[in-house]
């Protein structure tokens, strides 16, 4: 689920001051990450706002889980930097900083990766050097050395236009709401403005439109001031041209959101002037991209724009599409790049999520994800009969735990190869 949100201006300030100081609160407990992001506070330190290690460091202190991860990431950076020449420890440090979630995901990936690897026993060496020139990104000191790439694809660009999309509708709203109020609301993608033979196939300024109009039109400001719910496919599902009067007129009104009883509660206000508007709003207007909305008391001002992804759906489908295309694009100049060891045990992995794959190099895969998982697997081995890299054992693809990974062999890997592979611990790790 792809979801963004907008405080007000103040709310805004006050809520990343506040994040930041649970996150520097933190930090005397982690020596390493305290040595790597030094005294936190807001504004100065802004752009570390959206920092996933940041973002982890303030759960903990609302009690939100996540202390041990945050405890191997310690250890595992600790170790790195007194093993990397300065100058790679002054890029880690500053990738890890960075302000783009995606670099710094990626190098949290390498730290996972060592922990991996280094918590079987094996000794690790980070971003060893190449005899052809160059690095890869970690070695395991095994029976054979096993030279290690690892990459992560990061957030699919489809997702983050769905995210700038939401990110501007919630500041739209943030103005049509009251003071201390949370205004949250779920949209269904499949019905945003999609164009697959455009470059871009979400059409972000229609697709506001879309969202923004029918808020408007359907009078859910003022629909929520009254009622702190409301179910908006329910009254999509009438598929009449009436208005909400002729409901109340004709006795029908129990048929809207039943299960939060907004019918009654319409009722209730029929003798109100100032609630007109909702009375007279068309069903024809409830229809669009958003499919429920609700409000609730707030420190401040917060909109939420979350995501409902159906599949199949046309949204559905061009993620599906994005995500096994970059999968397989990833993996290709990967092998093309050739950070690898001649003659060695070499050995790539990826870490590569969307919604729709979730869950698909788990044991616990949910139905739609374990059924993507061939599909996934497919995908590579295209790019393996294809580039046929003999120096190459084998991918690893996995989503946020290196440790629960699906392991695609290299039918192409040089036989010599392939024994000294099978003679290491390693190769056990992959089975």
């Amino acid at each position: 689920m792809t979801f963004e949100n907008w405080l007000g201006d103040q709310s805004y300030d006050e809520y990343y001051r506040r994040r930041l100081a649970e996150a520097n609160n933190q930090l005397s407990n982690y020596p390493a990450l305290a040595n790597l992001f030094g005294s936190l506070s807001y504004p100065s330190d802004e752009h570390l706002q959206e920092n996933p290690l940041v973002f982890r460091l303030a759960k903990i202190d609302r009690g939100e889980g996540g202390e041990e991860y945050i405890q191997m990431i310690d250890r595992t950076l600790d170790h790195l930097t007194s093993k990397l020449s300065s100058d790679d420890t002054s890029d880690l440090k500053q990738e890890l900083r960075s302000e783009d979630r995606r670099v710094a995901s990626s190098r949290l990936l390498e730290l996972q990766s060592h922990h991996f690897f280094a918590k079987q026993g094996l000794s690790v060496t980070p971003e060893p050097d190449l005899s052809t020139g160059g690095q890869t990104d970690l070695r395991v000191n095994d029976d054979h050395p096993v030279y290690i790439e690892v990459t992560r694809l990061g957030t699919a660009d489809i997702e983050i236009s769905i995210e700038e999309l939401f990110e501007s509708v919630a500041k739209e709203l943030i103005d049509e709401i009251p003071d201390d109020t949370l205004l949250h609301v779920n949209v269904d993608t499949s019905r945003l403005a999609w164009d697959p033979n455009q470059q871009e196939a979400l059409q972000r300024s229609e697709s506001k439109k879309r969202v923004l109009d029918q808020f408007h039109a359907a009078n859910l400001g003022l629909l929520l001031e009254y009622h702190d719910a409301v179910s908006l496919r329910d009254i999509q599902d009438l598929g009449h041209d009436w208005t909400i009067q002729d409901l109340i007129d004709d006795g029908m009104l129990h048929i809207i959101n039943q299960y939060t009883n907004l019918g009654e509660k319409i009722k209730q206000h029929e003798g109100n002037p100032k609630f007109g508007p909702v009375r007279n709003t068309s069903i024809d207007d409830f229809h669009g991209p958003i499919i429920s909305a609700f409000t609730r008391p707030c420190n401040g001002k917060l909109v939420e724009v979350h995501s409902e992804n159906v599949y199949p759906s046309q949204a559905a489908t061009e993620q599906k599409r994005v995500f096994l295309n970059r999968v397989e694009t990833n993996v290709e100049s990967k092998i093309q790049r050739n950070q690898r060891e001649p003659g060695e045990p070499n050995l790539l992995f990826i870490s590569a999520t969307n919604w729709l794959a979730r869950g698909y190099s788990h044991d616990e895969a949910r139905p739609i994800s374990d059924a993507e998982r061939q599909v996934i697997k497919q995908s590579v081995e295209t790019v393996l009969d294809r580039e046929q890299p003999a120096n190459l054992v084998g991918v690893g693809l996995t989503e946020d735990d290196p440790a629960k990974h699906i392991f695609i062999n290299n039918p192409y890997t040089d036989d010599a190869i392939e024994a000294k592979f099978a003679e290491t611990e390693t190769s056990n790790l992959m089975t």
